[in-house]
């Protein structure tokens, strides 16, 4: 009992604090991919709890090979319990409650840890109860935790990371079983890791790194002599079973099917090979953020980080190579002599392990340290604790010290959480802390466009954009959308003549512009413009460079911005038609993006009653990507336009029996499918009228 009281009297202050430093960011946005993932898809927005209904939200999201469905699911409850997605509250809560779950669990591996043959005599029953304390609450408050937490679409890492964290307590339960008594202990360290990476897997792929995390403790924290040759062998057998053998079964698939991996580079300003010797560079950075966190260096985005494309450009690409070769080699070679300082950068390389390696992510992301960065603060307290023991004769500062420290840590997460209230604060905020990151520069600019329509304001970040990554379509597309939105209001705001022409003013100054936007009239029409701004630069670009999300997301909105009112870009349909094109003609344009941009044209088209040739484009669609329903849609309304109503007829017959198993694509699409169907009845009625 007394034992349960002093783990609560722990426990209960760090929940206190990680409740206090994240309140203000509670109610804050959605940002990013959270519409895609949770707002925009049909499919997760739960109103009833039947079983079909629940199977297809689960697997309704796209972004990893396994689909994610326990972290889908937990979204489409959120929604069937808040009744919409429209407060951004009951998720965050959620991501709160899993951050606090995990804040438990990380003290009890933790306890755990030190309580291991290696570590055990560092310190007595109850230091270690406060040392694993300190540890967990520098772990939970510490600001680079703050985007699995706020981000909401960051439940999928923080979730995996519970199942994963309730893995290794379990593998530890065993393998401390079988250091005692040599019985029942590898059965329950089988069951914590395949039970914690399946359901981890579940929410995010990152789980399968469960048993490499239990053979860093094993290899680093146990010792192996103690136990009877039969178990050491069956403790090798575990190894081999939970790490190697499915190492080698998946570097065997990836060697026979290699475009798993390099398929997705096609849309990617760098290659393989510049991303591994990226990534060296970009761990020493997590170190430093870990170690070192600052407020302005942390951030939503850190493509500001240069690619590097030799050992040697830039030049700090070859000692960040060697440097963690180095420490990672003396941690494996020394492990017996530092097994604390081993343990501490083999599970922070062990948790980078996919995300800094071969697979065709993005360069960096701060929340990819929120398990990895455990280790690293594990030993930090742990070697801050003995210090002061050993030499502060003062009772307190023993744990005045640390204490402040944390605290520390705690205010700067607070200081990042009240950005994270308000969607302009955060987006001036990366924009300013990150000048030199192209995305933040258009999370700005969309930002500024979308929620304050300060077209201003977004063409400066849009420009900056260009200048920071001059080969990123999107950014120039995206100027010429803000010139004619701004072009078209300017215009409805300046005197016009009886006739309804505008009147050339004698001296036209609009504050607030871009010194480089240029002002003129031709056929009475103002024009803003660029020196940027030329179509050829963008035709240029989107036939030479890889067609990323950045480049369709602008193109798509340039489609939009043509075919709706009130029709700011209906100057630019026939440089649309030519970059849609030229993009959709990239060899790197992956079969996707290819299949959206035949629809945007097909849209273009339609616009202009071309419904053969929209038809046509459509078609190009459906061939390109065949399992998207919406495409199908689409060629039957051309088909009833076009008055083909037989072959319309056909496929909407064929939509209409839809099997259970395509509910996902046809819940999506309801709207439209009704649509249609009215439209063919009345098309038909039409027909017969005549």
């Amino acid at each position: 009992m007394a034992r349960k009281f002093i783990h609560l009297l722990i426990l209960f202050p760090i929940i206190l604090l990680v409740i206090a430093v994240y309140t203000p960011g509670i109610k804050g946005p959605y940002v990013l991919d959270d519409g895609e993932n949770i707002t925009l898809n049909k499919a997760v927005a739960l109103s009833t709890l039947n079983l079909s209904d629940i199977y297809d939200a689960a697997l309704s999201n796209n972004s990893g090979v396994l689909k994610r469905p326990l972290a889908t699911l937990s979204f489409g409850l959120n929604h069937y319990f808040a009744g919409s997605f429209e407060n951004t509250l009951p998720l965050k809560l959620t991501n709160l409650f899993i951050h606090i779950c995990n804040s438990v669990l990380i003290y009890v591996l933790a306890l755990m840890l030190l309580g291991s043959p290696v570590l055990h005599q560092i310190s007595k029953d109850w230091n270690r109860n406060i040392t694993a304390g300190l540890i967990a609450a520098a772990w939970a408050l510490h600001p680079i935790q703050l985007t699995s937490v706020l981000y909401v679409v960051q439940r999928m890492n923080s979730l995996s990371a519970l199942f994963v964290l309730a893995g290794l307590i379990v593998f530890l339960h065993g393998r401390r079983l079988l250091a005692a008594t040599e019985a029942n202990g590898l059965p329950i360290m089988y069951a914590g890791i395949i039970v914690g990476t399946v359901l981890g897997a579940g929410a995010k792929e990152n789980a399968v790194l469960l048993p490499l995390f239990a053979l860093t403790i094993e290899y680093t924290l146990f010792s192996r002599g103690s136990l009877s040759v039969a178990i050491q062998k069956q403790v090798q057998l575990f190894y081999a079973v939970c790490v190697l053998i499915p190492f080698v079964f998946f570097s065997g698939y990836l060697i026979l099917h290699p475009d798993f991996i390099l398929n997705g580079y096609l849309e990617r300003h760098f290659t393989l090979s510049e991303r591994l010797l990226t990534q060296p560079r970009v761990l020493w950075f997590y170190l430093s953020l870990v170690f070192f966190p600052s407020v302005p260096r942390l951030g939503l985005f850190h493509d500001d980080i240069s690619v590097s494309h030799s050992v040697l450009d830039p030049f700090s690409t070859l000692p960040s190579l060697i440097g963690i070769l180095a420490i990672t080699i003396f941690a494996i070679i020394k492990a017996r002599r530092y097994p604390l300082y081993a343990f501490s950068i083999l599970w922070f390389i062990a948790g980078h392990m996919l995300e800094s390696s071969i697979f065709p992510l993005e360069i960096a992301y701060e929340h990819r340290n929120y398990l990895p960065s455990f280790g690293l603060l594990f030993a930090v307290v742990l070697y801050l604790r003995v210090w002061l023991e050993k030499n502060s004769n003062a009772h307190t500062l023993r744990y005045a010290i640390p204490l402040l420290l944390i605290l520390s840590l705690g205010y700067s997460t607070w200081s990042r959480a009240n950005i994270w209230s308000d969607i302009n604060i955060l987006a001036e905020s990366e924009a300013n802390n990150h000048p030199n990151s192209g995305r933040a520069n258009d999370f700005a600019a969309r930002v500024n466009m979308s929620h304050n329509h300060n077209v201003s304001k977004a063409l400066e970040c849009v420009i900056r954009g260009m200048h920071v990554a001059p080969n990123e379509a999107g950014f120039y597309i995206d100027l010429r959308i803000y010139l004619a939105t701004l072009s078209s209001e300017i215009s409805h705001a300046l005197p016009k003549n009886k006739s309804g022409i505008i009147e050339k003013p004698s001296d036209l100054k609009i504050q607030g512009l871009p010194n480089d936007i240029t002002i003129s009239f031709e056929n009475r029409t103002l024009k803003l413009r660029h020196t940027s701004s030329n179509g050829n630069t963008i035709r240029d670009i989107l036939r030479d460079k890889p067609i990323t999300v950045h480049g369709v997301s602008s193109l798509e909105n340039l489609s939009k911005c043509i075919l709706s009112p009130p029709y700011y870009c209906s100057t630019l349909q026939k440089d649309a038609f030519v970059w849609l094109m030229t993009a959709a003609n990239n060899p790197r344009t992956s079969s996707a993006y290819r299949a959206m941009l035949f629809s945007d044209i097909a849209q273009l088209h339609a616009s202009n009653m071309d419904f053969i040739h929209a038809y046509e484009y459509i078609t190009y669609a459906c061939q390109t990507a065949p399992y998207r329903l919406a495409y199908q849609l689409g060629r039957i309304e051309y088909l009833i336009r076009l008055g083909k109503l037989d072959e319309a007829k056909q496929l909407l017959d064929n939509y209409n029996q839809l099997k259970p198993g395509n509910n996902i694509e046809r819940r999506a699409n309801e709207e439209t499918i009704a649509y249609l169907q009215k439209m063919y009845q009345e098309s038909v009625k039409e027909k017969q009228g005549r």
